[in-house]
């Protein structure tokens, strides 16, 4: 299927045949404490970056136009979003929100999108590529999986109370009380699908500023937008690049494809970017380092697949000094300090962790590809990646 057709605007969905909203849903309450720091990145940009808490969030950002404004992402419940609502009238603008952009489907990112909708937003003013909507399609399986998620977490937190007092206690009764009022709401969520379907671009304008949605290719997921305001430099990523490593699923992603988008994102004229995690980048040094390292992980995952490896003894042999590229100017280690960062302590990995979670997802990914494609990966036929803008190398050996 070609999904980079001709610059257009698919179609525009409207909400009463596509979206069930309960009429008995009840507005969402923001929390009482900021679950995100405002930082102004531009003359018209703000970012809105998610702090370390127990209820996971991604990060978005606020664009300012004449008379109102276009919202990027909604976090990972309507309650979320609502705090973010009420941090954007205090510390940015009290302009009514026109259009929210949507960058892929996943709950950290988009579950929120309610708020929004119960504030007066239409669905044809949610923003998203057609695979963000199908993946939305499916949104009260992820919501389900991650309430159990919190129970067990909660229940780890509640027993640690048991004696504790003084700052730590003060954070982990925090993390509880957020806990319950996402199980609270949980059971009730219904993430409104987006009606306006962004293909490859789509421009939106006023008398101020042109801010451009695009769809770049695949990488973190098959609908990732970018959001680019050119006037002023910014480009808000989502989980294409941010301060953490790549995140891979095989079931979703696209490694192989997602070298290619990075070119592709890194061709846009900006200076200041924001990923969907951590903080505000002002330089383009980690997204070559992002390109160096899929690069490696996915040519030495296939290299390990075609000399028969299996998958746990392709892990073994692809450990962090495997890859050069997580040496290179300490990435390894700012990985580390960006989970220490911008995580709440229980979803902290540690760094080899990740990586060979990323190796295992990879290699799943490969095999998939191979047996789609009717590939057969062997020491006399190497791996082929038709779809990708070119194909990985293997930087050295450890197959």
């Amino acid at each position: 299927m070609n999904i980079r057709r001709k610059l257009k605007l698919c179609f525009i969905i409207l909400a009463s045949a596509f979206m069930t909203i309960p009429a008995a849903a009840e507005k969402a309450e923001p929390t009482t404490h900021d679950l995100f720091s405002v930082e102004r990145v531009s003359a018209s940009v703000y970012a809105l970056l998610a702090k370390p808490t127990a209820v996971f969030n991604g990060n978005g950002m606020v664009i300012v136009m004449q008379d109102h404004l276009i919202v990027v992402d909604a976090h990972s419940s309507p309650l979320a979003a609502a705090s973010a609502l009420r941090q954007i009238r205090r510390d940015v603008s009290s302009l009514p929100v026109r259009f929210l952009v949507l960058t892929h489907g996943h709950l950290d990112h988009a579950h929120g999108a309610l708020a929004y909708v119960q504030e007066g937003l239409s669905p044809s003013q949610i923003i998203a590529s057609l695979p963000t909507r199908t993946a939305l399609g499916r949104a009260k399986q992820d919501i389900q999986g991650f309430a159990s998620f919190l129970q067990e977490r909660r229940g780890a937190l509640q027993a640690g109370l048991v004696g504790l007092d003084g700052p730590q206690a003060n954070v982990s009764r925090e993390a509880v009380n957020d806990i319950n009022a996402y199980l609270g709401i949980s059971a009730t969520t219904e993430v409104p699908l987006p009606g306006l379907i962004v293909d490859n671009s789509l421009r939106l304008q006023d008398g101020k500023l042109a801010v451009d949605v695009k769809f770049l290719g695949r990488g973190h997921s098959a609908g990732d937008l970018v959001v680019h305001v050119p006037s002023e430099g910014v480009i808000f990523a989502g989980d294409m690049a941010h301060g953490f490593e790549p995140l891979i699923h095989a079931s979703e992603s696209f490694p192989d494809e997602w070298i290619g988008t990075l070119e592709s994102l890194e061709a846009l004229s900006f200076h200041v970017w924001i990923g969907g995690h951590t903080g505000v980048h002002r330089d383009r040094r980690l997204l070559s380092l992002w390109r160096q390292y899929l690069g490696e992980l996915v040519g030495k995952v296939a290299e390990c697949q075609a000399t028969g490896k299996t998958a746990e003894q392709t892990k073994a042999a692809l450990g962090v000094e495997a890859f050069q590229s997580l040496s290179a100017e300490g990435l390894a280690i700012s990985i580390q300090n960006q989970y220490d960062a911008w995580l709440f302590d229980f979803y902290r990995p540690r760094l080899r962790d990740a990586i060979a979670k990323n190796v295992l997802e990879t290699y799943e990914y490969i095999k998939e590809r191979a047996k789609e494609k009717g590939i057969s990966h062997s020491a006399k036929q190497p791996s082929r990646w038709p779809t990708a803008k070119r194909q990985p190398k293997a930087m050295g050996s450890h197959c």
